[in-house]
């Protein structure tokens, strides 16, 4: 599945694309990567600028609780910052694009993987400093994550 079928599926959900990322926050986010990005990353980005996840708060209300993908500016600031100060040598070898919600997680592909069309996508613990394979690429995380089958 493309990234834009999987964005098509997303909407009318909790999910919100914003506008795409400049090319120039994307280059920005593979220097502070130090390396490329997969291929459906970048092209999520080219699409929208991350991805803002809401919660329904009552009939007409909606709470946006964060994102499910970092906006690139974002994203290379986490990788910046991974890249300059590891909380562990597993960190420092993710491309970090989300925050898991709580637990100071993060959602990332392994830089060993890449570069790669689609690659699989992972969960970092960093109190346990561990490195667990959640989606086979960025669409099934993002469809696993849309309907509950991926929680953690």
């Amino acid at each position: 599945m493309s990234i834009a079928e999987c964005l098509s599926q997303l909407s009318g959900s909790a999910f919100r694309q914003l506008p795409p990322a400049s090319a120039g926050a994307v280059r920005a986010l593979e220097v502070a990567a130090a390396g490329p990005l997969p291929v459906e990353l970048r092209e999520l980005y080219h699409l929208s600028n991350g991805l803002e996840e809401y919660l329904h708060v009552g009939q007409d209300e909606e709470l946006m609780v964060g994102y499910l993908v970092l906006p690139a500016e974002e994203a290379a600031a986490e990788n910046r910052k991974a890249r300059q100060n590891p909380q562990s040598l597993t960190e420092a070898e993710l491309v970090i694009f989300a925050h898991t919600y709580t637990d100071g997680g993060r959602f990332a592909y392994r830089r060993d993987d890449l570069p790669a069309a689609s690659a699989a996508v992972y969960l970092w613990l960093p109190l346990e400093d561990e490195l667990t394979k959640i989606a086979n690429s960025l669409p099934a995380f993002l469809l696993g994550w849309a309907t509950g089958q991926i929680r953690i």
